[in-house]
């Protein structure tokens, strides 16, 4: 699945321009933009292994639904309730999730795709729809129709994350193939078993 490896930067822009626009009307143009600067923490990509396992994906797409669905829920706990909430919290779940998007970009120099069939766990993928539905059904007389589209992004992240929870065998290819580096190419069609 590369739903989240080809969503994280363009999400990530959203998620930073929605939140900081909320500032910039709030303080009225006295705000500094640290999302972006968030990532510089995320650098250590730079000095990552090469081999992608299983385990650290599923960490970093935990780590994004989680601040993804807590930057909506403080993004629209702000627009109804602005004196209650501040925008700071959302601020800082979409630098979380910058940083969580940009490590699963470039934190590894391959990346795993699941093998088919794909394993899929359907009292898991049932629940997560049932709450996502009740709970979009809910928030829709109170939102914009942006959050709206945050919370089905979200809602695809986790079937992505449940599916890749329950998956076993995986194959492996490399996210830059370059012709000085043979040993990727036997990297290829490896299938990687999670225990």
């Amino acid at each position: 699945m590369v739903f989240s490896l080809i969503t994280a930067l363009p999400m990530f822009l959203f998620f930073m321009t929605t939140t900081f626009s909320y500032a910039w009307s709030a303080s009225r143009g006295k705000v500094v933009p640290y999302e972006p600067l968030g990532l510089f923490v995320s650098f250590v990509g730079l000095t990552s292994p090469n081999i992608v396992d299983s385990y650290t994906t599923v960490r970093f797409l935990v780590g994004m639904v989680q601040s993804a669905f807590l930057c909506n829920v403080f993004l629209i706990l702000h627009v109804n309730f602005g004196d209650w909430v501040d925008i700071r919290y959302a601020r800082y779940c979409s630098t979380l999730f910058g940083i969580y998007s940009f490590l699963r970009l470039t934190y590894f120099k391959t990346m795993l795709i699941p093998k088919r069939p794909l394993k899929l766990n359907w009292k898991s993928i049932i629940t997560i729809s049932i709450f996502f539905i009740s709970t979009g059904y809910y928030m829709y007389p109170y939102t914009p129709s942006l959050n709206l589209f945050y919370h089905v992004y979200v809602y695809l992240l986790c079937i992505e994350t449940s599916i890749w929870y329950y998956t076993k065998e995986f194959r492996l290819y490399c996210k830059y193939p370059k012709k000085e580096f043979t040993w990727f190419h036997k990297a290829y069609y490896i299938t990687v078993h999670r225990s």
